[in-house]
């Protein structure tokens, strides 16, 4: 077992603070310590959610993985960097420049950026990308761009276009101008571009949406795959959560529609109460046979620490714990896998997450997703962080 390690965080931040300053300082908009385009999904600022409600039956141990695994098969490993919440207000830029700089200090090698269309229905907006995607291109990192249709329940169209069909020319028309500001952006660095996350909820709740929404998603997968900016081994694919994909008649065709199988993975999301932690294996196991072949791309990883989800400090521990050791013998099958996420959100972002999917800010859902975050929000480290820093040490390589 690798033993787990402690990082000298703090010194290792400030050595790298200094470079990252130098390499977003002229794009950032109001201060040189903020990461390019603000707080905002792309910052850390948004969370990945999963309609899964529980693992995967059965499931066997594995060898527990080790630096000399770490030689075998490259694995990404992010994670999401939200930024502090211990203090009233937004994020300031120095928060949101902390939470990129710790993963940075761990060796995560994959970054997730996720935009809807709202978000970049602006010239603004989209020139923002240009900056974020040389911030990333300037510390060697892979891209997985989200663009995010739907995110679970909610529609990321802007007004007047979700009250179109999904496939209306007008929204065919903003989702290409989309990507090809996101193609161009993120330029050699972008290894990913997904298009939605948690689907199968959306259309499970949309139903009559279902054929317009397949369309348009397949569309975009071609669109992007095709595109002439599109860097070499460029993965396209659509988001589904792990169990969705077993059960939502839309998987088999939106997985044919890309070249990679997208999945996150936040097991009991949907009834708010977790699953126990030891049918990790087999949960992996499944998604490979649901892949079909393709490559496995986990957008979004979590289990929460609150005893009102059913989980604890130590259950989300073993969680990681658990899932690094079981990802070493079965890492031929992954490519990326991304922790969501870093810091717990206050109360107010977390009630306003729980509104846009159409939950009650005190109900199970927000319980759940609001104590996903490897340190609290008084951004004292949880037990967790030691297990995916750990993680993403061993698969810092090659």
């Amino acid at each position: 077992m690798l033993a787990r390690m402690r990082f000298p965080l703090r010194s290792v931040i400030a050595a790298l603070a200094a470079s990252a300053l130098s390499a977003f300082a002229s794009c950032a908009d109001d201060s040189a310590d903020a990461p390019p385009g603000g707080p905002g999904p792309g910052s850390g600022a948004g969370a990945p959610y999963d309609g899964g409600v529980t693992d995967a039956d059965g499931g066997g141990g594995g060898s527990p993985y080790d630096a000399g695994d770490a030689g075998v098969t490259p694995v990404l490993i992010g994670v999401t960097p939200s930024p502090r919440s211990d203090h009233p207000g937004d994020p300031t830029a120095g928060d949101l420049l902390e939470a990129e700089l710790t993963t940075f200090a761990v060796g995560v090698r994959g970054v997730v950026v996720t935009r809807t269309l709202r978000d970049l229905d602006d010239d603004g907006a989209l020139a923002s990308l240009d900056g974020l995607g040389d911030f990333y291109a300037a510390h060697d990192k892979r891209v997985l761009f989200n663009l995010a249709l739907v995110d679970r329940l909610t529609d990321g169209r802007p007004a007047p276009l979700d009250a179109l069909p999904w496939d209306a020319p007008e929204v065919a028309l903003a989702v290409r101008e989309a990507l090809d500001a996101v193609l161009a952006s993120f330029g050699d660095g972008l290894a990913y571009l997904t298009i939605g996350r948690d689907v199968d909820a959306y259309l499970a709740a949309h139903a009559g949406e279902r054929a317009a929404f397949e369309q348009a998603a397949a569309d975009a997968c071609a669109y992007a795959a095709a595109h002439p900016a599109a860097p070499g081994g460029l993965r396209v694919g659509v988001g589904f959560s792990f169990e969705g994909a077993s059960t939502s008649p839309s998987f088999p065709a939106l997985l044919a529609a890309g070249d990679a199988a997208v999945l996150s993975y936040v097991p009991g999301l949907s009834s708010g109460q977790a699953p126990p932690t030891s049918t990790v294996a087999g949960a992996l196991d499944a998604m490979a046979a649901l892949a079909g072949g393709r490559p496995l791309i986990l957008q979004a990883v979590g289990y929460p620490s609150s005893p009102d989800a059913a989980g604890s400090d130590e259950k989300q521990r073993a969680f990681f714990q658990t899932l690094f050791d079981a990802l070493g013998p079965r890492r031929a099958a992954f490519e990326l896998v991304n922790v969501v996420e870093l810091h717990d959100p206050s109360q107010a972002a977390c009630d306003a997450r729980a509104i846009a999917q159409g939950e009650p800010p005190a109900g199970p859902f927000a319980r759940f997703a609001c104590s996903l975050g490897l340190f609290d929000q008084g951004a004292a480290e949880k037990p967790a962080w030691i297990e995916v820093a750990s993680g993403a040490a061993a698969f810092a390589t090659p």
